[in-house]
């Protein structure tokens, strides 16, 4: 069960913060999206276009819906589905610049937002879609340098790593706001206890 109510807690510090970055990338994906569909319609043949169209609708259905979400106070399920709705754009799309641009969102929107478990399996989808060809360019070629190999293998280094340091990152401040929270109601509870142990001693 994904768990919504931890993320709404006013307590949480970090809780305006994944907010606002969820808007934002939500409206970045939007505009990409469609920016993306209208210039691709207007330099490529008709089942380019068609293509192109269809993932363009998927990823701004996806943010549309997200957006949806998060306003009705649903900031975790929001963030799975643009996440999802990314990683099918990248399964699906062969343009190189745009599958690393969506792998990148997609893993820093899962690092932020996501639980562990489901920032593991986003990684290990995006991972796969560059492995995948990998393998099969190996077993095509052997192991001679091709510039296809070197560069699904810097893409695929770039998005896991800005992944891997965007989560480590969000960890640090978690547990930084967990200390700092834990402080601070220790600090209001001897204030409390110190306050009324001295009308206790001024009234006796």
């Amino acid at each position: 069960m994904i768990r919504e109510k931890q993320l709404f807690d006013p307590s949480d510090p970090l809780v305006r913060t994944r907010l606002s970055f969820m808007y934002i990338i939500a409206i970045t994906t939007i505009v990409a999206g469609v920016g993306w569909g209208v210039a691709v319609s207007l330099v490529t043949d008709l089942s380019t276009t068609s293509l192109s169209l269809t993932m363009s609708a998927l990823i701004v259905a996806a943010a549309l819906v997200a957006v949806v979400l998060v306003r009705a106070k649903r900031l975790r399920l929001g963030a799975l589905v643009l996440v999802s709705g990314l990683i099918a754009f990248v399964l699906l799309t062969d343009f190189v610049y745009i599958h690393l641009f969506a792998s990148v969102i997609a893993l820093v929107l899962a690092a932020v937002q996501l639980n562990v478990l489901l920032f593991g399996v986003a990684m290990s989808a995006i991972a796969l879609n560059y492995v995948i060809p990998l393998v099969a360019l190996f077993n095509e070629s052997g192991f001679v340098y091709q510039t296809a190999g070197e560069q699904l293998i810097v893409h695929m280094a770039v998005v896991l790593t800005v992944g891997g340091i965007t989560r480590y990152f969000v960890n640090t401040a978690e547990r930084t706001a967990r200390v700092s929270g834990r402080t601070a109601s220790l600090l209001r509870a001897n204030s409390g206890s110190g306050a009324k142990h001295r009308q206790t001693a001024h009234a006796g």
